[in-house]
């Protein structure tokens, strides 16, 4: 995950009092579900509930 990181870092991601996931998170969600066919932001959160144990191991 460091070398994910890595190649967002000039991104910034300021910190905000109703945000549930961090920008890494996001990014990490919408790069899998695009390798698994996903098209849009509906289908995100499809794969986010169906792999949470996937995506809370690998992004913590």
């Amino acid at each position: 995950m460091e070398e994910f990181i890595a190649c967002f870092s000039e991104i910034s991601d300021p910190p905000q009092k109703n945000v549930r996931h961090n920008l890494h998170e996001v990014l990490m969600i919408a790069l899998c579900t695009m390798l698994c066919g996903g098209e849009d932001c509906s289908d995100m959160e499809v794969f986010g509930r169906a792999k949470r144990p996937f995506c809370v191991n690998f992004c913590a």
